[in-house]
């Protein structure tokens, strides 16, 4: 059988097998810095504003999370839950600089001029949810119908790519999101439209491919419990290229 996922190879894995499925949103936001005696020490202006707008767009994504259809967030400190913002945003590029102007935009009646950029945004919804979860917010996410599932006995990185892709391809969940990953072992919240009973049903019956199956432990707490097999046997090592004969 082939060696167990570590965890760091479990995050990687989850955030790039069936990346076409995974939610990606994009905005267009303004990042503005003061640009006289109260601008960012150390850093060039244009790095600064890109950097305001990508913690803007990464916070507006959280703040929609968190509001959903209640339509107003709850109060939290989103900077500091969410770290660094590149962490979420997958891909971005300033559209427009539009350079040093009076303050218009900077939230300070002290500052008189300001250095403003457009920038495009690609935001992971998925890992922004994921760390929401994890600074204790769940409870607040609009996710609508949604479960754990805890796999246990992970036995390669094949076999846990095939039920995330069996998730998302034909199950048809919403999002998957990770909550604990260690060695061995992962703890999912599933979000599906469907319910849990259908969502795991269709699990257990979905064509995970050769020698990948799923066994039902059954449930406690409103975690889901499966143990993972890979019975494939491990690929043979190939033979070395014989060595070259030269002819006398």
């Amino acid at each position: 059988m082939m060696p167990r996922l570590c965890a760091l190879t479990m995050v990687a894995l989850l955030l790039a097998v069936g990346g076409a499925s995974a939610e990606v949103r994009r905005l267009e936001v303004v990042g503005a810095v003061p640009a006289d005696e109260d601008s960012v020490q150390g850093k060039p202006l244009r790095r600064a504003a890109l950097e305001a707008a990508l913690d803007e767009a990464v916070s507006r994504v959280a703040r929609s999370l968190l509001a959903g259809s209640r339509g107003e967030a709850q109060e939290a400190d989103l900077p500091k839950i969410l770290g660094e913002s590149t962490d979420y945003a997958l891909r971005y590029r300033v559209l427009e600089e539009r350079g040093e102007r009076r303050a218009l935009l900077v939230d300070d009646p002290d500052v008189m001029m300001e250095f403003v950029v457009l920038v495009e945004v690609h935001v992971d919804v998925d890992r922004v949810a994921a760390r929401l979860e994890q600074a204790g917010l769940a409870a607040t996410l609009e996710t609508g119908n949604s479960f754990e599932l805890e796999l246990l006995e992970v036995p390669s990185e094949r076999a846990f790519a095939a039920v995330r892709r069996a998730l998302i391809e034909q199950v048809g969940v919403e999002r998957v999101i990770p909550m604990e990953l260690e060695h061995g072992r992962a703890l999912l919240r599933v979000e599906t439209a469907d319910g849990s009973k259908i969502a795991v049903s269709r699990l257990l019956s979905a064509d995970l491919g050769p020698g990948v199956s799923l066994r039902s432990l059954g449930s406690a707490g409103g975690t889901v419990r499966m143990r993972l097999f890979d019975m494939a046997p491990e690929e043979p090592e190939a033979d070395p290229a014989p060595a070259l004969r030269t002819t006398p």
